[in-house]
């Protein structure tokens, strides 16, 4: 692998200095090259460095007030023969109670996860809308 060039434009000028330096690796390596042949560059790796400007994330507040309701109830199960009947939570409607205690069993779901809340064990959401599971301290 050619991993020591440094900054190297990608345009022509720059492809026919990679090529020139891959001849005189392989000359230096295995003591022949042909100069005449294509080369196959077989992956990229590109490294790039730019400023990012910070971004400010919207804080909301917390609240001990209850829970969102459940918009609808699930029979599940942890260990296949114990059925617990689960309220069914809609993350998006949580917001509005940000630091509210959800206890599982619990579903919390969104349009691109799941989020299941076994027993024992606590949800809250902090100021930065993140789920906060924790387990329950055990007798």
């Amino acid at each position: 692998p050619l991993d020591r060039l440094g900054a190297i434009p990608l345009n022509a000028a720059g492809l026919r200095e990679i090529q020139g330096i891959f001849h005189d690796l392989h000359q230096a390596q295995h003591g022949h090259s042909a100069r005449d042949q294509a080369i196959e560059v077989v992956s990229y790796r590109v490294r790039v460095r730019a400023p990012v400007p910070k971004q400010s994330l919207p804080k909301i507040e917390i609240t001990d007030e209850s829970p969102a309701t459940p918009r609808g109830r699930r029979q599940i199960t942890f260990d296949g023969t114990t059925l617990f009947d689960a309220p069914v939570y809609e993350r998006s409607e949580l917001t509005g109670a940000a630091g509210a205690a959800l206890h599982g069993p619990a579903i919390i779901e969104q349009f691109d996860s799941t989020t299941v809340l076994p027993p024992g064990w606590t949800a809250r959401l902090d100021s930065f809308a993140n789920i906060i599971a924790e387990m329950e301290d055990q007798p």
